[in-house]
């Protein structure tokens, strides 16, 4: 193999060349914030409109929308907003939990949750 490689003009490393120092990107204080709000008892025929007010150190890449555990959507562009009718949403009951996933450029994710009501 050693052979080949120097055919190859395959800059050879070894292990001065692999990176010690710990990354502080993936760190949990670089991990993206969440705050958010929605309404209460909503009417199941209302347009909802969620938009995340987000803090980061980098800039996002996506924020997935999940409610009560099924995938709802995923927005790529500010403001990473999404809009929804409660009764077009197969798992929608009385009592439900929005959760948002955001991700970093460099891939930090944090989870918020949070609970809302749909009157029947």
């Amino acid at each position: 193999v050693g052979l080949w490689v120097s055919t190859q003009n395959i800059p050879v490393f070894d292990e001065s060349d692999i990176p010690t120092e710990i990354s502080s990107a993936h760190s949990n204080k670089n991990k993206p914030e969440i705050n958010i709000s929605i309404p209460n008892n909503i009417n199941p025929n209302d347009s909802i409109l969620i938009i995340p007010n987000i803090k980061s150190s980098s800039s996002i890449s996506k924020v997935e929308y999940y409610i009560n555990n099924g995938y709802v959507s995923t927005s790529t562009e500010e403001p990473f907003s999404l809009t929804f009718t409660p009764n077009t949403i197969e798992s929608i009951e009385t009592n439900n939990e929005l959760r948002i996933v955001v991700f970093d450029k460099v891939q930090n994710k944090t989870e918020k949750r949070i609970d809302f009501t749909v009157s029947q």
